[in-house]
């Protein structure tokens, strides 16, 4: 899964930081109407099961969360 210009930052995190991962989470946004949240909570719905999923994988786990705007 493609990061974009995130990937400046993770790169350099899991570089240093051996028992790092990066993770992508891809979900469809829209650009056709800047009202149209739906694809925002969609987002931000993925996110939060990522990381619940992960907190209950690996508790105790440190996570730092990044994104971007397209």
């Amino acid at each position: 899964m493609s990061q974009g210009i995130t990937k400046l930052v993770t790169s350099d995190i899991t570089t240093e930081i051996k028992i790092s991962v990066s993770t992508a989470i891809l979900y469809s946004a829209t650009d056709n109407n800047p009202t149209d949240f739906g694809s925002v909570a969609n987002g931000t719905r993925l996110l939060k099961k990522s990381l619940t999923d992960y907190a209950k994988a690996c508790p105790g786990s440190k996570v730092a969360a990044f994104g971007q705007l397209q």
